[in-house]
């Protein structure tokens, strides 16, 4: 089994943190954005927090030094956060295609 080394596994968690921040942009632009794209983004920014948060896991371990008290609850808050927006997503997409 391949193992982690440190430099990638860094450059992967700044590759998840850019794809947040770009995320995070379009959400907080001065345009409106539709609800849709809002709750879409929403999940990509809960979903990336996520994976940066495995990712400093795995960094730590590598190193031997735990920094993070408890990623579990973190990520199962952020997952639990993305699970809910998706399932509301698609919730109102349904009750958008159901014909009057």
């Amino acid at each position: 089994m391949a193992k982690f080394k440190i430099e990638h596994v860094k450059e992967i968690v700044s590759d998840i943190e850019e794809i947040q921040n770009t995320a995070m942009k379009h959400l907080w632009n001065e345009t409106q954005q539709s609800e849709d794209v809002r709750q879409l983004l929403h999940v990509i920014d809960d979903l990336a927090r996520v994976a940066g948060m495995f990712g400093e896991t795995i960094i730590e371990q590598l190193k031997g030094e735990i920094v993070n008290t408890d990623p579990q609850t973190y990520i199962e808050q952020k997952l639990s956060g993305a699970y809910f927006q998706m399932k509301r997503f698609e919730q109102s997409n349904i009750e958008e295609e159901t014909p009057s």
